[in-house]
């Protein structure tokens, strides 16, 4: 019996994480921030959130049948729409331990949990085995090279390029540069993906202050 397909968010956890540490290959947050933006897309596809006018709005109660997006869609507060970018900074840090811990339930991915300064908990992810990551990393980069022909893979593209990871999972050479580019203008277009790209500009433009 081959294992269940992963979800989005889990897909793209894999990409993100450094196969030898299970560190993030991208700022910690903006891995959180993509995994929830990808969770809001796979339950979006199932019919189970809308988005409307910058708003995500729950339609359909849990379960979903996946843990990593029943815990998500658990984090809607009394099933009230809320502006999709506070949601995604609000929840992703919810959302990434759901998303590890189902990993982990899968057998892909062992979890470490430490006290960063002695306070705050930070989870990492170490891979078990490489070979799930490659794959997926394999699989997107025949997307890329199709240009992306799936609603399924331009979603995933436009958080990798949302989340700043472009350069780690796709080498340079050949139509890279023509690929990236398509991928960002995807990452205006989706909308989990655009609440992503807005937050880390927003981030960047405060530091810059």
């Amino acid at each position: 019996m081959s294992p269940p397909a992963l979800t989005l968010p889990e897909e793209l956890m894999l990409l993100a994480l450094d196969p030898a540490s299970g560190k993030p290959r991208v700022r910690a947050r903006h891995l959180r921030y993509g995994v929830a933006a990808a969770a809001l897309a796979d339950l979006e596809t199932l019919r189970f959130v809308a988005e409307d006018r910058g708003r995500v709005v729950p339609v359909s109660p849990p379960p979903t049948g996946e843990p990593v997006l029943d815990a998500a869609l658990a984090l809607f507060d009394a099933g009230r729409p809320v502006r999709v970018s506070r949601w995604v900074r609000g929840r992703s840090g919810a959302v990434a331990d759901a998303c590890g811990r189902s990993l982990a339930a899968r057998g892909l991915v062992t979890v470490e949990t430490r006290r960063a300064l002695g306070l705050f908990p930070v989870s990492r992810y170490p891979l078990l085995s490489a070979g799930p990551a490659e794959a997926v990393a394999a699989d997107f980069r025949g997307a890329a090279k199709m240009g992306f022909p799936e609603p399924r893979t331009r979603m995933l593209a436009a958080l990798v390029s949302a989340m700043r990871l472009t350069r780690v999972v796709l080498p340079s050479g050949g139509n890279a540069r023509e690929i990236r580019r398509t991928m960002r203008a995807l990452s205006r277009e989706l909308w989990p993906a655009h609440a992503v790209d807005r937050l880390i500009k927003a981030e960047a433009a405060d530091g810059a202050g």
